[in-house]
């Protein structure tokens, strides 16, 4: 079985430039697992996520330990943590 997450990249903890949505970040985990099974990235410098997001696939890291990682303020890599939130 599996789940998708999504979030506009305005809701995440991004650059506080961003004042409307840019953009959209999503993926695909196994909710057994919590394995990231995919994820699309749509917005600036969205292979910059990508590159995590397939670091993280191909190291079967689960989408907790994504999210629960500290990343720099400000980046893009911050919207990671929205994406993967279970609230």
């Amino acid at each position: 079985m599996s789940g998708c997450s999504r979030c506009q990249c305005a809701a995440s903890r991004g650059p506080s430039n961003w004042t409307k949505a840019r953009g959209f970040l999503k993926a695909v985990v196994d909710t057994a697992t919590g394995q990231i099974l995919g994820g699309a990235v749509l917005g600036i410098e969205g292979g910059e996520l990508m590159s995590i997001l397939q670091m993280a696939i191909a190291a079967e890291v689960p989408f907790t330990r994504v999210r629960d990682m500290i990343f720099a303020h400000p980046t893009l890599a911050e919207g990671l943590k929205t994406l993967f939130d279970e609230d």
